[in-house]
């Protein structure tokens, strides 16, 4: 159960970078202004802010795996 949970996020994190990276590639030019001594297509800001969803996501999957799987399904049932 955990590993499927935390399979999900993977993948869902997976998907957000594919889709998002080209996105922040395109938006770059537009986004020059707002940036004040970074680069819009520096890789070291795109990985760390990837990384750091990244991060983010997974732990938050694992604890919300971590929960559903301290509930006992036969007496979650019954109090229904």
């Amino acid at each position: 159960m955990l590993r499927l949970v935390v399979r999900e996020a993977t993948s869902l994190v997976g998907c957000g970078v594919l889709i998002g990276l080209p996105a922040v590639l395109a938006a770059g030019g537009l986004l020059r202004g707002a940036l004040v001594g970074v680069s819009p297509y520096d890789p070291g800001m795109l990985l760390g802010a990837a990384l750091g969803l990244a991060v983010v996501t997974l732990a938050s999957g694992y604890v919300a795996a971590r929960r559903a799987l301290a509930i006992d399904p036969a007496e979650l049932l019954r109090n229904e």
